[in-house]
């Protein structure tokens, strides 16, 4: 949302972010030297935050030294994305696309009026708007209407305004009606927790506006379904759900087919790790989009999977989506995040390093000109091509964890206890067992195969291990909170250095 907000802004949110992640007191001195602000900035920051309606004054606590300066700050228990938000519905840009979708035009007049600006600041604002939509392949006309491919446009409004908060944006009227139709059987039947509903109403919602103003998507492919499984029921209960509530949509076949890829994709409808139905999707008038799909299933299946056709059916069936999403709606939607930067959304172990290589040694193995045309992403875009990458990264990433979910058992800690005072050592162990269960095994062999090695004193002739804590007894809560402490960094440790 960066691009969304003015520099002063953007300085709140880089500090409200700071504050959010650090959950401790915080040094005045220390925000300084972090976010290379000055000492006055911080300050004028920092009591603006009384400001914001979205941090309740319980949360935020300032703390000040003898002299009555402003010495440390803490926030606790604070939505990042809402208290951002609060700096984000100020400003003009968003203001302009909110009023962009729901009238389906920016009224100069309008918006001038009622904000109190001049044409010249509308002017401004208008030419930023319009560049950042033509970073997302969209038009802003000289009647400031939006023009572009439609899945793109309902894209665009859909990451804005689910990223900007958590709350309604829209009109009452809007929500009540969207509220009773999404009790249907649709909705029931897949038992969305609230957050996939707020999706759903979301989207729901733009797909409504956009009908209402003659927007409508095209045919891009034809989808069949054979068998009577979950997936036939999904379409056919999305189908069912704008026959019956939003009956005045121009085609309702081609809105449902669009709505079932959106929501599989966005993982709001999540699909069986083994599913039951053949789906099959219709792209041969979508050029090379069989040989980049099938390339990259088999690659994934291969590389991943050691080839096991057991998974191919799901694979096939995510990576179809995902490529229809990505041909007819390509965003970087790490653009939508208010605060993005390579160390806290880059960094990767061992684990997720040896993955994202294999994603890009795979791309990098197709004819580049035919993959990045597939994705009209020029290959001297590295910035739309990272996204990329990074994208496929995710939804492979996701595969493994399904696989991961579905072992019957995986690596554990090793864990040899041994004290000199009776009993203890068996409570220590059932402390550790009740703690961190099927994450450790707590063995009874003493010898060099043990991780972590816990004795209360050190003694004549021990084996060389790995890692010793030392630990009295139970009783004592800093050893046994150091002891806790360390064998969860054991657990991160193997984690993190587990292999594909």
């Amino acid at each position: 949302m960066k691009e969304f907000l003015n520099k002063s802004d953007n300085n709140k949110v880089m500090v409200l972010d700071y504050l959010i992640r650090a959950s401790r007191e915080v040094p005045v001195t220390e925000l300084v030297s972090e976010t290379k602000l000055s000492n006055s900035t911080i300050n004028h920051i920092l009591y603006s935050f009384k400001e914001n309606t979205y941090i309740k004054k319980d949360n935020l606590q300032l703390n000040y030294n003898e002299a009555g300066k402003l010495h440390s700050v803490r926030i606790t228990d604070t939505s990042m994305i809402d208290a951002s938000f609060f700096y984000l519905k100020k400003s003009l840009l968003f203001i302009t696309i909110k009023e962009l979708f729901e009238a389906g035009y920016i009224n100069r007049v309008k918006i001038c009026d009622k904000y109190f600006i001049s044409s010249s600041t509308f002017s401004r604002v208008r030419q930023r708007l319009s560049e950042i939509l033509e970073s997302f392949d969209l038009e802003l006309t000289r009647e400031n209407t939006l023009e572009g491919e439609e899945y793109k446009i309902r894209n665009f409004y859909f990451l804005f305004f689910s990223n900007a908060c958590s709350k309604w944006l829209f009109s009452k009227e809007a929500y009540s009606t969207l509220e009773a139709s999404l009790k249907s059987d649709f909705l029931n039947s897949l038992n969305f927790d609230p957050s996939q509903k707020g999706l759903v109403r979301l989207f729901m919602h733009i797909c409504n506006t956009r009908n209402a103003q003659k927007h409508y998507v095209s045919e891009v492919t034809s989808i069949e379904i054979k068998g009577k499984g979950k997936l036939q029921k999904i379409f056919l209960d999305i189908y069912q759900y704008l026959n019956s509530y939003f009956p005045y949509y121009e085609n309702i076949v081609e809105e449902a087919k669009f709505i079932f890829v959106f929501c599989t994709r966005h993982q709001i409808i999540k699909i069986d790790l083994l599913i039951e139905d053949e789906i099959t999707f219709d792209t041969k008038d979508i050029n090379y989009f069989d040989y980049v799909k099938n390339y990259l299933v088999d690659a994934i299946l291969v590389q991943f999977f050691d080839g096991d056709e057991q998974w191919h059916k799901m694979i096939n069936f995510e990576i179809t989506t995902f490529l229809l999403f990505a041909y007819t709606s390509f965003s970087d939607a790490r653009r939508f995040l208010y605060i993005y930067d390579d160390d806290n959304y880059e960094s990767k172990n061992n684990y997720e390093k040896q993955i994202y290589n294999r994603v890009i040694e795979i791309l990098n193995n197709m004819e580049q000109d035919l993959l990045w045309g597939f994705f009209g992403i020029e290959l001297n875009d590295f910035d739309k091509k990272g996204a990329m990458y990074n994208k496929l990264f995710v939804l492979v990433y996701s595969f493994l964890s399904k696989k991961e979910m579905n072992k019957v058992s995986r690596e554990k800690v090793m864990i040899y206890v041994q004290n000199s005072r009776v009993y203890t050592g068996e409570i220590i162990k059932a402390k550790i067992k009740k703690m961190f269960s099927d994450k450790v095994e707590l063995t009874s062999v003493y010898s060099t195969d043990v991780d972590l090695f816990i004795t209360d004193k050190e003694y004549d002739n021990e084996i060389s291990f790995p890692k010793t804590i030392y630990v009295t007894t139970f009783y004592d809560t800093q050893a046994m909170d150091r002891l806790f402490n360390e064998i969860f960094l054991e657990i991160i440790k193997q984690i993190n250095n587990e292999h594909l």
